[in-house]
């Protein structure tokens, strides 16, 4: 399929091609860029598309049914043809349903077992040292006590920081530090009447931390509120040290009215000593790193022990005050990758600005788009 365009009523320009949606001013200036490898639904109503890529939700609404109706079989046609049950890639949802049924056999296995050992266990009477329990008094016997293993912490997607050993039990560890803001600056949005907040998360705690959500409030130079907006951060972990970028669109605000910014974070710290079973974590190393005059390059690898069905990159740019000025996504040849496999990647700089002065790059994956 070659790059087709659409005109939204807007003014600007959507471009598909085979990979990647872009949406353009009218004089060809790009304002965004979409990877259609993670474009999950597509709905029309009218003279409006409705699209979700990488969990983000876009309204694009065309100047006539005819522009909408193109647009709609364009982004389908474009759509991965991997087959998707429930949003996910269907060997996703085959290998989750093979890994659920090996639970559920793993827990009769374990069941039975227990049961043979009740039956060659003697009674509580009979084990030295053990005094007996009264049924239903809400004591332990010793005997039942088990002392959990503390569960030695998984690295995080930016695999340059070496997350610490765990030394501390869940009921000895003591919380210190914060997970903060960094430098961060408000840019034009998707349209001239919008604006990007874009700016870094820096883990300053002393572990690892997951859910990151980050509330942005602005203000005029009155102190007025201009918008406000919630986002989540497409790195599912930020490791001790490390550093994430964030990035929100609020409407109806020019970057011009922004004055000052209230932007706070809420995180969930995972403690060493805690079984989350609910958390999804992989590991990558990023290599061979070359920036030139159009893109930046590399490699990713995956060092975890987790299979990472969905590998992207993301990128901050900074100008040469050290401000970061633009949040890039980029791309990379395999999708998904399994343990101590690796891909190339390619982060491309618009071709209407110089290089970066200084770039920050962090892989990152989830179990779901």
């Amino acid at each position: 399929m070659d790059s087709q365009r659409f005109l939204l009523a807007s003014g600007n320009v959507v471009v598909v091609s085979p990979s990647v949606m872009r949406i353009d001013e009218p004089d060809g200036q790009l304002v965004r860029e979409f990877d259609l490898a993670r474009l999950t639904t597509i709905r029309r109503d009218g003279t409006t598309v409705y699209a979700t890529v990488a969990g983000e939700a876009l309204t694009l609404p065309a100047t006539s049914l005819s522009e909408a109706g193109g647009l709609e079989d364009a982004l389908q046609k474009a759509q991965p043809s991997t087959g998707r049950v429930w949003g996910m890639p269907r060997w996703l949802v085959i290998t989750l349903g093979a890994f659920g049924f090996l639970v559920v056999i793993g827990l009769i296995n374990n069941a039975i077992d227990a049961a043979r050992d009740d039956d060659k266990r003697p009674t509580p009477a009979a084990v030295a040292g053990v005094a007996n329990t009264p049924a239903g008094s809400g004591a332990q016997s010793a005997a039942t006590v088990l002392s959990p293993t503390p569960a030695a912490p998984s690295p995080t997607v930016e695999a340059t920081v070496t997350p610490p050993a765990a030394t501390a039990t869940a009921a000895e560890f003591v919380l210190t530090g914060e997970v903060v803001i960094g430098k961060w600056s408000a840019r034009r949005g998707d349209t001239s009447t919008s604006t990007q907040i874009l700016g870094e998360v820096i883990n300053q705690t002393n572990v690892d931390v997951i859910g990151v959500h980050i509330e942005v409030r602005i203000f005029d130079a009155g102190g007025a509120l201009l918008g406000e907006q919630t986002t989540c951060l497409r790195a599912n972990r930020i490791n001790v040290g490390g550093m994430s970028g964030f990035t929100c669109h609020i409407g109806a605000v020019r970057p011009d009215q922004v004055a000052d910014a209230d932007i706070s974070v809420e995180v969930i710290p995972l403690v060493p000593g805690e079984s989350r079973a609910d958390i999804y974590t992989a590991a990558f190393e990023i290599f061979d790193v070359v920036q030139g005059q159009e893109e930046i390059t590399g490699r990713i690898r995956n060092i975890g022990d987790p299979a990472a069905p969905f590998v992207s990159v993301s990128a901050l740019f900074y100008d040469e005050g050290g401000t970061p000025y633009r949040y890039m996504i980029g791309h990379t040849e395999i999708p998904g990758l399994l343990s101590g496999e690796e891909t190339p990647f390619r982060v491309t700089i618009p071709s209407w600005e110089d290089p970066p002065a200084s770039f920050h790059i962090w892989a990152h994956s989830s179990a779901e788009t």
